[in-house]
């Protein structure tokens, strides 16, 4: 049996959920982050609804190939073997699990995860890490709870990294044993780099169309910010991009509506952050955006 602890108003004969309470990291992600589902008050009451709205959740995520992505390994001790390399593939973007291992990844329980090594400034070198899950870097492993160095899926997933799995010679980091003086290429977590990369026309690696470069984000227009998508922020001090962040809300929205996303972060540590606050931090209002698709890679 599943518990909620559910808010809801009522206005013009309508039920908004204002607030969810769950242990359900999924749940969480996919609900919290946006409430904005309502129903009429003559057609279901209000725990009727809720309930049913939770469990079409549940339908939709199991019904899916994206829980392929995230359920148990059968044996979670298993570790990353040689046969796993394979030739160079075409792999799509999963842009629920690359969202979803930044909700997970960057919540106050997890400063470090035991999979890669933190780097300083660390925001880049987080939303690569979002990105190689979203190629399919974290695929038959579920991240726990809370995080250990010895947790059998991180270690299978720290020895995937030390072998560069989902990732090419120029785009890779680096796993959390790695030596302090050995720091993941700049590509990967370089803001400007990291942008002009995976823009540009490498046959091999991360993939992404660019949108609004050098403009100020209203400039957006009707381009959507969605789920998925990598958000980077000019800084008018430094006179260059010098933040990036990852789109957690589950709606996609239009910049009309820019005060409804959230974003996911590192430097400083953030979930489901508001996006105008992003903005108004930076001080430059100049927001350029990421669009990731298929991609090729050695494994």
């Amino acid at each position: 049996m599943r518990l909620y602890r559910v808010t809801l108003t009522e206005s013009n004969g309508q039920f908004t959920v204002i607030d969810l309470d769950t242990v359900d990291d999924y749940v969480v992600m996919d609900l919290k982050a946006g409430l904005q589902f309502t129903a009429k008050k003559k057609a279901v009451n209000e725990v009727d609804f809720v309930n049913s709205r939770i469990e079409e959740w549940y339908k939709a995520l199991y019904s899916t190939p994206e829980i392929d992505l995230t359920k148990e390994a059968e044996s979670e001790a298993a570790v990353i073997k040689d046969t796993e390399v394979q030739t160079k593939a075409s792999y799509s973007y999963d842009s629920y699990v690359a969202a979803l291992y930044a909700f997970k990844c960057a919540g106050v329980d997890w400063y470090e995860n035991y999979i890669f090594r933190r780097t300083a400034p660390d925001c880049t070198n987080f939303i690569s890490q979002c990105v190689w899950a979203g190629y399919g870097g974290t695929s038959g492993y579920t991240l726990p709870a809370t995080p250990s160095v010895s947790n059998s899926a991180i270690t299978a997933l720290r020895n995937r990294v030390a072998n560069d799995y989902r990732m090419t010679s120029s785009w890779y980091g680096r796993n959390y044993y790695s030596s302090n003086l050995n720091n993941p290429p700049a590509k990967w977590c370089g803001v400007v780099e990291f942008y002009s990369y995976v823009t540009g026309s490498d046959t091999y690696g991360p993939k992404a169309t660019g949108y609004n470069n050098g403009n100020i984000y209203t400039s957006l227009g009707s381009t959507t910010i969605a789920q998925g998508n990598i958000v980077q922020f000019y800084s008018s001090d430094l006179g260059r991009y010098s933040h990036s962040a990852i789109v957690t809300t589950a709606t996609s929205y239009t910049v009309a509506n820019a005060s409804s996303v959230r974003v996911s972060q590192h430097s400083g540590q953030d979930n489901n952050r508001n996006f105008m606050t992003s903005i108004q931090n930076s001080g430059g209002y100049k927001m350029r955006l990421l669009k990731f698709k298929s991609a090729s890679f050695n494994q």
